[in-house]
């Protein structure tokens, strides 16, 4: 007994989606595997594979109905059965001819010795030459054949295997004599096979010598018959070179090259797939993706690189009037795969961490809906629903850049690098004006409207007769106007398709999810699968393939991304800058005019401003807001509102910053020599600041409910603020035994002093303690504040219950909000754990200076693990 699994011998030689596979033969002689496919789609082929190198072809396609197939690789010849009647063929595909027909379905086994092919149908079993002639009707029984399902010959005996009757019948092949049930209580049997020596003799291979290249499939030819069937002599070679799926003849002979058969990608929740339009095979090309939110995708050709984008759904406990809720936000992910090659039917990618697969980009509370590749400049442009943002990025160097940021629930996208021009679709269903389309410069400039549609959902180009189309949501139509927004043309494909079995479908045009163009086609996905028409009238409707729950499509051809020159080709930006193509210009007329000056533009990218040197850019002052949970420092941009991680995998971090544990301590960082500077008459020190530039120090002892302030060095030691003060400050003030001091910040500027208390407080006082200020009381966003911060006139603070970060003016504690829709951090395992944010700080506390982004900083933390 063979133990087949994947962990040994068990391999998959063929995997394909939406088809099954009824009949199969093996050529042991030359080493070939013959299978028909039978597709779900109505698209039937016989398709041949060398078991030694596993290159694949179709080798016959638009047949009725393949249902069995038998070889002869003595003769090179190939049989197959195809509803109603048997064919013949060379099996290098030449040579085809049918040898019998019947209005029933036949099983067929053939006798290599006397050159005859056995068949079964309706009750009969019969046989004939393997030019079709000398009919031979051997066996009419009711009996013992009811659904025969399978046939096989040794010696002089023919076995069938009979789904009804469950078992395996044998009887004489020349005359129907000595029929008896070989084998019984076998449940539904399916196939039959004689394993022995004598079936598959060793007889010459034709291929032995073969000068087929690495990417052609060596195939036999067949015998030449003359017309009363006698054999004839061969010319030429004994074989033919055909070139693998996905390849094409090469200009030396028996030489194979890559072809140029045009692809179709598909993205779905799980899967990246492809379709080859010219053989209509459709396989896995990127699996196991899990995605959860929808798949933007788009590839870069020349790069052999294909982006796509993933919006998880996360969720996260809220705390409201003391209850809990669940609620759930978006993590948004840009993920780019590189592939050895330029892609060719059929491989499949694997995409993993450890190797070819990386993050471009990670978002908190982001959504990217849609993103595209100019492939002429390496540049990637994605849409950020929820940020409200276009942004760029140079591919080669990774650096980014929003482009726009003043716009409304931005969609789709679209490029054409040839033009420098980038569109998109922005608005909000049923809100005036609706939805509508742009155009602008790739640079960012020249922004215009170019037309508007009220449920405008997913855009592609024409970048040769230069229009953009569009599917519009609401009137359930496709539409396309030029790049100047003139001549605009309504579409309205027929709202009904028919199949092979002349059946009448309804195309639900309930949203279509992505639009492409190739030729004079326009493909998009919607409910069940992918779409195909005319893309000039809406004619030719049909139902190309199903897939299920379809996002993205694109075609990978090189004519869909050509070679074109590339503007930024020698651009002289400096090494912190983008380099963004300009976009052609055009009169009244809509007619293209010649640009002034360089053919690009510099930008700085995110954290950089401009150079005092032209083309250059130096390190930006936009502020960053630090903020630590228990295992990860993240760096937010306040101006650009992302958000990355800073440092990762930390050990449950508590403080960030100067160091406290029962008593307070001070070291030097560059000789590592330290020393307690404080620990006595202190219980529970509980958060610290400085002011190096005054020499102070500040900390709250917690039990004590005090705030201190001292020098540096340790001297001139004072309580600024107490439980005793408060109560002296505020007359309502009741002493209770719940007021605790949580957390300080200092306005060094203005030199005072910030902290919240457990009383629902946020408030101040002057270095000396005096000038007292109660700035905000709130239940709903101060609860148990973790840390504070101030940037300018902002003070922001962490509040462990209610998971976020707030921000309010720190004078008189107006202009309150939540940083929810950019900076909360959420667990997905929220029933298990739940992240708690910790700390926040910008980076005032190291003498000012300015965090560059994406730079790594050292951070002086303490490991506290005790259970307090």
């Amino acid at each position: 007994m063979i133990a087949c699994d994947d962990n040994g011998n068990h391999a998959v030689l063929v995997e394909h989606d939406n088809s099954d596979s009824y009949a199969l033969a093996v050529d042991w002689i030359h080493g070939l595997l013959f299978w028909a496919d039978f597709e779900l789609n109505n698209l039937r082929k016989i398709n041949v594979m060398d078991l030694n190198t596993k290159q694949r072809k179709v080798l016959f396609k638009n047949l009725v109905r393949p249902e069995f197939i038998a070889v002869d690789p003595s003769k090179g010849l190939i049989f197959w059965s195809d509803r109603g009647r048997i064919e013949r063929a060379s099996m290098d595909g030449n040579d085809r001819m049918t040898i019998a027909n019947s209005s029933s379905s036949f099983r067929i086994a053939l006798d290599i010795f006397n050159e005859r092919v056995y068949l079964i149908y309706s009750k009969t079993i019969a046989s004939v030459d393997y030019n079709g002639n000398d009919w031979r009707t051997i066996l009419l029984s009711d009996t013992h054949i009811k659904q025969p399902m399978s046939l096989a010959m040794f010696e002089e005996k023919l076995y069938w295997a009979d789904f009804d009757q469950h078992g395996v019948f044998v009887m004489n092949k020349f005359n129907g004599t000595e029929i008896r049930k070989l084998i019984s209580g076998v449940r539904y049997p399916l196939a039959v096979r004689v394993y022995h020596s004598a079936v598959q003799p060793e007889l010459p291979n034709k291929c032995d010598q073969h000068s087929c290249g690495d990417d052609a499939i060596c195939l036999p030819k067949g015998n030449s018959f003359d017309n009363e069937g006698k054999p004839q002599p061969r010319i030429g070679l004994p074989y033919t070179c055909v070139c693998a799926d996905g390849y094409k003849t090469g200009e030396e002979p028996n030489t194979c090259v890559l072809g140029d058969d045009p692809i179709l990608l598909i993205s779905n929740d799980k899967t990246i797939y492809q379709y080859d339009l010219s053989t209509t095979r459709n396989l896995k090309l990127i699996d196991n993706l899990d995605i959860s939110g929808g798949a933007a995708m788009d590839y870069w050709l020349k790069d052999s690189t294909i982006i796509w984008s993933d919006a998880t759904h996360l969720e996260r406990l809220a705390w409201k009037n003391s209850s809990i809720r669940v609620k759930t936000h978006l993590q948004s992910k840009i993920y780019m795969c590189n592939y050895t090659k330029n892609l060719q039917f059929p491989i499949m990618i694997a995409c993993d961490d450890n190797g070819n697969r990386s993050v471009l980009v990670e978002h908190n509370n982001s959504y990217s809906i849609d993103l595209a590749v100019d492939w002429i400049h390496g540049l990637l442009f994605w849409t950020d629903v929820e940020l409200d943002a276009i942004n760029v990025m140079d591919l080669n160097t990774k650096q980014r850049k929003i482009l726009f940021n003043v716009i409304e629930s931005p969609r789709a996208i679209a490029v054409d690098p040839s033009k420098g021009l980038i569109f998109w679709i922005d608005g909000i269903l049923g809100y005036h004006p609706g939805r509508r389309i742009w155009r602008a410069s790739m640079d960012g400039n020249d922004r215009m409207t170019i037309a508007n549609s009220y449920g405008a959902n997913f855009i592609a180009l024409d970048i040769f007769d230069e229009r953009v189309y569009w599917a519009d949501y609401a009137t359930k139509t496709i539409a396309s106007v030029d790049y100047n927004g003139n001549d605009e043309r309504d579409i309205i494909p027929s709202n009904t398709y028919t199949d092979t079995k002349k059946r009448y479908w309804t195309i639900d045009i309930n949203e279509r999810r992505s639009l492409t163009i190739f030729e004079e086609k326009l493909y998009w996905t919607d409910w069940g699968g992918v779409f195909v028409m005319n893309k000039f009238n809406g004619t030719e409707v049909r139902k190309l393939i199903s897939v299920n729950d379809p996002h993205a499509v694109r075609f990978y051809h090189s004519s869909v991304q050509p070679e074109l020159p590339n503007k930024c080709d020698q651009h002289s930006c400096g090494d912190d800058a983008i380099c963004l193509p300009k976009g052609n210009s055009f009169d009244n007329e809509g007619k293209p005019q010649p640009r002034i000056g360089l053919p690009y533009t510099c930008v700085c990218a995110d954290g950089y401003k401009t150079g005092e040197e032209p083309n250059t850019c130096v390190l930006g002052d936009d502020p960053i807001l630090l903020i630590i949970t228990d295992k990860t420092i993240y760096q937010y941009d306040l101006s650009t509102s992302r958000k990355l991680k800073l440092i990762d995998d930390l050990n449950e971090l508590r403080v960030m910053d100067y160091w406290l544990k029962g008593s307070i301590n001070v070291m030097d960082l560059s000789t590592k020599q330290r020393k307690v500077l404080f620990n006595k008459d202190i219980v529970s020190p509980r958060d610290i600041a400085v002011d190096p530039s005054k020499g102070l120090i500040f900390w709250i002892d917690y039990s004590r409910r005090r705030i201190e302030r001292a020098s540096m060095d340790g001297n001139d030691r004072m309580t600024i603020a107490s439980k005793k003060f408060k109560a002296e400050t505020e007359a309502d003030f009741e002493d209770e035994s719940d007021f605790w001091f949580t957390n300080i910040a200092l306005d060094i500027f203005n030199e005072r002093v910030y902290w919240a208390d457990t009383t629902n407080t946020i408030a101040s006082v002057d270095y000396n303690g005096n000038d007292w200020r109660n700035i905000l009381h709130s239940r709903t966003h101060i609860e148990n504040t973790f840390s504070l911060a101030i940037f300018e006139e902002k003070l922001y603070w962490t509040d462990w219950s209610l998971k976020s970060v707030f921000v309010m003016n720190k004078f008189n504690g107006t202009e309150v909000r939540k940083f929810e829709s950019t900076i909360v951090l959420f667990n997905q395992n929220f029933q298990t754990s739940v992240i708690n944010i910790l700390a926040a700080m910008v980076p005032y506390a190291f003498q000012k200076a300015i965090l560059p982004w994406g730079y790594l900083i050292h951070v002086f933390v303490l490991m506290d693990t005790r259970q307090d």
